[in-house]
């Protein structure tokens, strides 16, 4: 028997039979020797049956993704939760499953693998933190809709002193002491190293406070994009660059390209087509939050456990912390932090064969678009020099996949749950026996 990992009612028999499809009226073909290719159709077919099930009871109500369709789509949540509540629940339940199931080879294929690249001592990237800090003081908002913060906050000449002060607070006359402690964390050094493990914990997400405290923010990606014929079908607005990478693989199109060795953690996304179903689940919980406070929380969990696209487009966009300010916070967190667009975006240059880029200025509509461009304009952001902000989060199969790079072909290791790797006597990490190929090819 073939069993999906945690999700035993997707496992499937290995002998020779005809099984009923999730989709009415189809049956499948299972020979023994293909199990997993049943299995994985199995599952696909489950997940697009429940998400279509969701979008005509709910989702649908809401294509233009305006205030009148999100009122249409929580008004029949309201009217019949108990409905609403089973179809979320069946969605989640396939999604998981065929998470569960995904391949790395599929996700280069569909364009939904992505990478953070690392160059340096092993020792001193594995859990490597950044500073926290807000570059200036007009990244300081008043509200999400990037309305200017008000004058100097009470005590501080401006919110970049305030915020400044909560991150690193310096003791007055004898220091740290029993009757003047150092007062907790609110905002720790951010994780930005090559071990993801504490993202992949559910538990160190169900507040935003302890969130904040381990440093567990948004992060930086690149979508994997193999293969000559994608890069000539993109059509950018760069041919000599693309003429250059033409015949190189996926480290060429890395932060760190050079001939030098490289660290790589690998992370699929889903589908676009459920990354538009959380998001739009997201925007419902929110809205009916007061009213009906089980979907909220049903919600805000799988937002724990699925790696969220935040930010998509098809050219680096200038991001970095932002702050929010927050109305008499309960949690003892002045500000809301997230790794975003500031006040001017990058955008390809548009004349043809120009290299370079231009800012854009930032308001909302500009801020929704990038929001939504994933599953929105996958082809659009599917490009060479692409940026991805994803909420990394826990992965039901066997990812993170990490690599080292010494020429084009990756190298595979382990880092285990604990955050620890093999190393050998140099300090570099033992490989695990798995290799990827130049095109982003996995032999696992």
């Amino acid at each position: 028997m073939l069993v999906i990992r945690n999700y035993p009612e997707y496992s499937a028999e290995v002998s020779k039979q005809r099984r009923k499809s999730p989709i009415d009226g189809v049956t499948i073909e299972q020979n023994a020797g293909s199990c997993a290719d049943y299995a994985g159709a199995w599952i696909t077919m489950s997940l697009e049956k429940n998400r279509k099930a969701l979008h005509e009871a709910i989702l649908d109500l809401d294509l233009n993704d305006d205030d009148q369709g999100k009122v249409a789509a929580t008004t029949v949540i309201r009217q019949d939760w108990g409905k609403a509540e089973r179809l979320i629940k069946e969605w989640w339940s396939a999604y998981k499953a065929w998470e569960s199931a995904d391949t790395f080879n599929q996700a280069v294929a569909e364009h939904r693998m992505t990478m953070r690249s690392f160059s340096g001592a092993f020792d001193k990237l594995l859990n490597k933190t950044g500073p926290m800090n807000i570059a200036s003081e007009d990244r300081f908002y008043a509200n999400s809709d990037r309305q200017p913060v008000a004058g100097p906050p009470a005590g501080a000449t401006c919110h970049k002193e305030k915020f400044n002060a909560i991150v690193d607070p310096k003791p007055t006359g004898m220091g740290w002491t029993v009757r003047n402690p150092k007062p907790p964390v609110v905002y720790g050094a951010p994780n930005r190293g090559i071990n993801t493990t504490a993202f992949m914990k559910p538990a160190n997400f169900k507040t935003r406070k302890l969130k904040y405290q381990l440093g567990l923010h948004d992060l930086s990606v690149k979508l994997v994009i193999p293969g000559r014929k994608w890069y000539a079908a993109a059509q950018i607005k760069e041919p000599e660059r693309i003429k250059n990478l033409e015949d190189k693989g996926v480290k060429a199109q890395s932060h760190h390209s050079g001939p030098g060795k490289a660290y790589f953690c690998f992370l699929p996304l889903s589908k676009p087509e459920d990354q538009y179903v959380i998001y739009k689940l997201v925007r419902y919980a929110k809205a009916l939050r007061m009213e009906i406070p089980e979907l909220y929380e049903l919600i805000l969990g799988y937002r724990s456990e699925m790696t969220r696209v935040k930010l998509a487009h098809g050219f680096d966009m200038g991001t970095g912390y932002i702050a929010v300010e927050t109305k008499d916070p309960t949690d003892n967190i002045p500000y809301k932090v997230s790794y975003s667009i500031g006040n001017a975006a990058k955008e390809r240059r548009a004349e043809p064969g120009a290299i370079g880029k231009v800012n854009e200025p930032v308001n909302s509509d500009l801020i929704r678009k990038r929001q939504q461009a994933y599953f929105k304009h996958n082809a659009d952001v599917a490009m060479l020099g692409n940026e991805i902000v994803i909420a990394m989060r826990e992965h039901a199969g066997s990812f993170p996949v990490y690599a080292f790079s010494t020429g084009a072909e990756f190298t595979c290791f382990t880092i285990r749950e604990d955050g620890t790797a093999d190393c050998n006597s140099d300090g570099t990490p033992k490989p695990n026996g798995k290799t990827i190929t130049e095109q982003g090819v996995a032999s696992f």
